[in-house]
């Protein structure tokens, strides 16, 4: 009696255990349904550092039999506005046309290359703005020289009282602008074209984490050069 007793209590565990999984089975789907949003593809393209953190607020969506149906739909939809599929590149907030070019990479987790095809984009954009022959750093000195500058990326910016900015204000954001641009062309965009990319990964002189803070101030530098006009 003692051993079917012990065996009729496993026995009910779980089924406790297994009734539950099928309810939150059950309930994932008609979430599912209800919201358009496959959680496991969803999921699937999140980093795993976040997908932790995002497994209990599912579970608690699934699994809870007291919450309210509506009320389950619309957090998992707001969940999902707030965390997207690659959220690294949503959340970077990246200039227009940076985003259609480097999601590819993105998604394909190539941030090498979306780092090296921006600062070529970059490139392309100053000359075309311009219509400069020269390329390269050449045309980076050439374009944002201090002395002779083609485009000023201050002239269009006054005080709210409609007055000038301090002359040394000025001073100090074209100059720093220019060795920004110049530093991510000698930083980037030269050891990606010499180096194997396995190497610098690898040997962490250049890490996934470096290319996607580079793209952040290369997305700035983008709309830097939507502001600027000629002096």
């Amino acid at each position: 009696m003692a051993k079917l007793r012990e065996y009729l209590q496993k026995m009910l565990r779980w089924l406790e255990v297994d009734w539950r999984a099928k309810r939150a089975e059950k309930q994932q789907k008609k979430l599912e349904e209800k919201t358009g949003i496959k959680i496991g593809d969803w999921r699937e393209h999140i980093p795993k550092d976040i997908n932790d953190n995002l497994e209990s607020i599912i579970s608690a969506l699934t699994k809870d039999a007291e919450l309210e149906e509506d009320k389950a739909v619309s957090s998992l939809k707001g969940l999902q506005a707030i965390i997207k599929p690659y959220p690294h590149f949503h959340w970077q907030n990246l200039h227009p046309t940076l985003h259609d070019l480097v999601f590819p990479y993105y998604q394909s987790e190539d941030y090498y290359s979306a780092v090296y095809q921006g600062i070529i984009k970059y490139k392309n954009e100053v000359k075309r703005k311009t219509g400069s022959s020269l390329t390269d750093r050449n045309l980076f000195e050439n374009i944002f020289s201090i002395s002779d500058p083609k485009l000023s990326v201050t002239k269009k910016f006054k005080k709210t009282d409609g007055s000038d900015f301090e002359a040394v204000t000025i001073t100090n954001i074209t100059e720093g602008h220019r060795s920004l641009v110049i530093a991510m062309w000698q930083a980037f965009r030269c050891p990606l074209s010499h180096e194997a990319v396995k190497d610098l990964r690898e040997s962490g002189l250049y890490s996934e984490q470096d290319c996607l803070d580079a793209l952040g101030l290369l997305s700035y530098l983008f709309r830097r050069l939507d502001d600027s006009e000629t002096p």
